[in-house]
């Protein structure tokens, strides 16, 4: 993980540093700071001197398009990659189509295309902090060891229930001995966009083997 992160901030470094001297005046007290924000994109490409990505921000949102200065190797980081991207905005303003921001930060995140499986797989325990359904796409934020070869995985039932939603199963993997190392914060991006986009289902029902709340293991996403 901090090879991938290591490399984004390389390919990058060029539109770091204009972003790292956009900010507010410190020695203006009446200037108001800009506000820093994080949202999980998706990158569309290089658009002349910019790199462009869009992102919707929770359920069926409006997508919004943003570019920052400097390109990204494409050979690299290819067009389509999901990515947890920190940037500012001027204070006051909103995250508007098109509008080019300063970027403070770029990292790969765990992702995965649900699959279809015949019965319901075995679930490991999963630390979960935060789901949330952003378009074709489940953003989940949980705490998870810290080995090169975790993953984070999505299966989904052949069929929908009888209440018209199709069950989802999200479930951490790892290497061998990988679940004994410490935990942290881990993003992941997960494709559900073959289910979602079944015209005989209402939505999804995803189950979470949540070690966090063992009250709060099912989440309902209604088309």
């Amino acid at each position: 993980m901090k090879r991938t992160a290591d490399i984004l901030l390389t390919l990058l470094l060029a539109a770091l540093a204009p972003a790292l001297l956009t900010g507010c005046d410190e020695g203006d007290n009446d200037t108001p700071a800009d506000q820093l924000l994080e949202q999980i994109v998706t990158f569309t490409g290089n658009e002349g001197p910019n790199a462009g990505f869009e992102y919707q921000a929770i359920d069926d949102s409006p997508l919004i398009r943003l570019t920052v200065m400097g390109n990204l190797n494409e050979e690299e980081v290819n067009p389509g990659t999901r990515l947890l991207m920190r940037y500012r905005l001027p204070a006051g303003t909103q995250p508007d189509a098109g509008r080019e921001v300063s970027l403070t930060g770029l990292q790969r995140i765990l992702t995965d295309t649900v699959t279809t499986v015949s019965e319901q797989p075995v679930q490991e325990p999963l630390y979960l902090l935060t789901i949330q359904r952003s378009g074709e796409y489940l953003n989940v934020q949980s705490q998870m060891a810290s080995t090169s070869h975790r993953s984070l995985e999505v299966t989904a039932t052949p069929l929908p229930g009888s209440d018209g939603l199709t069950d989802l199963y999200i479930s951490p993997r790892y290497g061998e001995n990988g679940a004994d190392a410490y935990l942290t914060t881990t993003w992941a991006s997960l494709w559900i966009g073959p289910v979602w986009r079944d015209n005989a289902s209402s939505g999804v029902r995803v189950h979470i083997a949540n070690s966090n709340n063992i009250y709060r293991t099912e989440f309902i996403f209604k088309k």
